[in-house]
């Protein structure tokens, strides 16, 4: 993955407008033309600026009749599936379906990163992928990690601030939201990727390895995401203490994980991999010993670091074949 740093000049346009000029060579690669529309993604305190997508074909519009699938369930499912596949832009018919369905399917489709689906009249979907995802997966599975550090830190500040719950209540389910919709963005980028395999091993260990790693993040979202729900409407006094401290091993945890992403660090993960272990063994210790309400939350960080443990195994694997193939012991 290569980057470049550099520093540039903000400058004044007109009397409220700030600028900043584009790198010469970025625009060159993308074929960037003046009066192209970029996409400009805002996450937290960064801002990145994405082409108009030119890895996708152009396409046809696809015509999905919903009418023709028997299970409501796997019909709500068909956004998603042509998100993954790839697909830009479909008709969907939902003639004959009840408004629910339909606006389950609406809804379905226009939380996938990029997209948007609008209702045409006549029980007619439009779904459009508009803003293609990023092909830099490790900044992806970057940002789904510091994503489910801040999720966890709400645990903490339900625990520490019961005045402000409806306030951490919507932060916990906007950042679960977040890795949802990133986590599908991975899958739907390595899944194109899979068909065009010209990055070598490492690209390919990347393109098995990403979905899942997302996919245990967005497991452990929902965990997360369940524990602040939980632990609000709970008398927490007995288990704050135990709730913070197995909280911010969690999270340590998981910037370790971050940090290894950053820098291809295989040691990192290790040390990662020793701390689960030892919560591992403190938490089966206090689960004998419990009794009351402290069972549940050692429950939720039992499930949570099940989940840690593979995701550091996974990357593991990923950055040790990345680095055997950069130093020449693992060749094609």
């Amino acid at each position: 993955m290569a980057s470049n740093i550099e520093e540039r000049r903000v400058q004044r346009l007109g009397t409220s407008s700030l600028i900043v000029t584009l790198p010469k060579k970025w625009v060159r690669k993308v074929n960037l033309k003046p009066g192209d529309k970029v996409v400009v993604l805002v996450e937290d305190d960064e801002v990145r600026i994405l082409p108009p997508s030119k890895t996708l074909p152009q396409k046809e519009k696809y015509l999905v009749k919903l009418g023709e699938i028997e299970n409501e369930l796997l019909m709500t499912e068909i956004p998603l599936c042509l998100y993954i596949l790839g697909l830009r832009e479909a008709i969907i018919d939902a003639k004959g379906l009840d408004i629910s369905t339909i606006n389950k399917v609406i809804t379905r489709a226009s939380n996938l990163l990029g997209a948007k689906a609008t209702c045409l009249g006549n029980n007619m979907i439009e779904m459009k992928v508009l803003v293609d995802v990023d092909e830099d997966v490790i900044s992806m599975l970057r940002s789904v990690f510091r994503n489910l550090v801040l999720l966890l830190r709400t645990i903490i500040g339900v625990i520490e601030n019961k005045n402000k719950l409806d306030e951490l209540l919507n932060d916990a389910k906007m950042l679960s939201n977040e890795i949802y919709k990133n986590h599908y963005a991975i899958a739907r980028l390595t899944y194109r990727k899979s068909y065009a395999l010209t990055g070598g091993g490492d690209h390919l260990v990347q393109v098995f390895v990403a979905p899942s790693v997302s996919q245990m993040a967005h497991m452990m979202s929902s965990i997360a995401l369940e524990t602040v729900q939980t632990l609000s409407v709970m008398d927490t006094r007995k288990i704050s203490k135990l709730t913070i401290e197995l909280t911010e091993n969690l999270i340590e945890v998981l910037d370790k994980i971050g940090n290894s992403l950053r820098g291809g660090d295989v040691e990192v993960l290790k040390e990662a991999t020793t701390k689960i272990s030892k919560l591992d063994k403190e938490i089966l210790s206090k689960i004998k010993k419990s009794k009351d309400e402290s069972l549940y939350i050692l429950a939720k960080a039992q499930d949570f670091l099940k989940l840690l443990d593979n995701t550091a195994s996974m990357l593991a694997c990923w950055l040790t074949v990345s680095s055997m193939i950069k130093k020449g012991i693992l060749s094609e």
